[in-house]
């Protein structure tokens, strides 16, 4: 993969990741006639549509793969291993869970769409206990010392970027002043999302290690996966529980989308940005390694933050996010975040280094 390429990537997968978070908050704080002025707070909606978009790159796939197979007749042939479609299943259901989770975070308990972004690089912690495990069947270098320094570092910059969330929610930080408590729940479940997350990327990052599959398969696979456990478990179920915290009501979600032109719009641009999110992602785990994607999760924090203070402050006051004295806080989580992710890059080179040496001295 050439730089140019590499460099296109990452800066869609930015582009992608802001898209997805900014519709579903901006959804969420609009009010709609047809509810009764009731915000959009839906979260499992926006999973099932996640999967059923990711479902759409089933159309590219025939031309993916011709180019693919094509590019192998030119190169040097080698036995690649063979993924089955049942494989797909766990890493979708670690999606669910990771997103719904998060989603629940930020829509049902109100967490700042910038605070949520940054919460998710603790996917880092737990993708580099896993990558620490399973390095060898990974095919990655063993982890050093300065490696597991900036794992450390992320962590205190996550708990800071917490600790000013929970703080500036009383003094209204976001669009609207939110409960303490609930911002608090709410950090507490994105976090736990990251479990699955971080889960899931090594988990791919194994399946692509060396098999005959594209990105666009794997995002195809998982959304129907994803979209069959939606539709015959979690869409009924929640139904029946609407009006807990893990309820939604459906109906009132069609109902809705049918009166609102307005959200229809969010959805399919919330549908593009998944597409993207989950394809670039994948493109970002062949080039690097799992761990690189929850690093560049993390850096697109700084791009969503300065997306959400122009709603704000030129939009509408309604929307995104407004500076508070807590906001220096989360700035220098941000950037500690920022230093320890290059730190483990450099770590990545050290590790590299003392592999070298090990054999030359063999």
């Amino acid at each position: 993969m050439t730089k140019y390429k590499t460099a296109l990537y990452i800066t869609f997968f930015f582009i992608s990741g802001i898209i997805t978070m900014s519709t579903m908050k901006i959804s969420a704080n609009l009010k709609y006639v047809a509810s009764g002025g009731i915000h959009f707070d839906k979260p499992w909606f926006f999973t099932l549509t996640m999967f059923m978009s990711q479902t759409v790159m089933g159309l590219f796939l025939k031309k993916s793969e011709k180019s693919e197979e094509f590019s192998l007749l030119l190169a040097p042939k080698k036995q690649k291993k063979q993924i089955p479609f049942s494989a797909y299943a766990f890493p979708a259901f670690l999606d669910l869970f990771s997103t719904t989770l998060a989603d629940i975070g930020l829509l049902v308990f109100q967490i700042p769409a910038t605070i949520v972004q940054i919460l998710k690089g603790s996917s880092i912690i737990f993708t580099y206990i896993l990558e620490s495990i399973l390095y060898k069947k990974l095919g990655l270098p063993r982890k050093s010392r300065r490696q597991l320094l900036a794992v450390v570092m992320a962590f205190i910059s996550l708990a800071s970027v917490g600790f000013s969330s929970v703080m500036a929610s009383s003094s209204g930080g976001d669009s609207k002043k939110t409960d303490t408590f609930m911002v608090s729940v709410g950090i507490l479940l994105v976090f736990i999302s990251q479990i699955g997350h971080g889960t899931q990327v090594v988990y791919e990052g194994y399946l692509l290690k060396g098999a005959d599959v594209t990105a666009q398969r794997v995002v195809f696979s998982e959304g129907v996966f994803g979209t069959a456990f939606m539709f015959f478990f979690f869409v009924p179920i929640t139904q029946m529980l609407k009006g807990t915290v893990l309820g939604e009501d459906h109906i009132d979600t069609l109902t809705q989308l049918k009166h609102s032109p307005i959200l229809v719009l969010l959805t399919v641009l919330y549908c593009i940005g998944c597409i993207g999110l989950n394809f670039f992602g994948l493109k970002i785990v062949i080039a690097f390694s799992p761990l690189f994607k929850t690093l560049f999760e993390g850096g697109r924090s700084f791009f969503l933050f300065l997306f959400n203070l122009f709603l704000h402050y030129v939009v509408s006051g309604k929307l995104g996010e407004k500076l508070c004295e807590w906001t220096w806080l989360e700035g220098a989580g941000f950037v500690l975040l920022l230093f320890s992710f290059h730190q483990y890059h450099k770590g990545t080179g050290e590790t590299k280094d003392e592999e070298k040496q090990l054999e030359a001295s063999v």
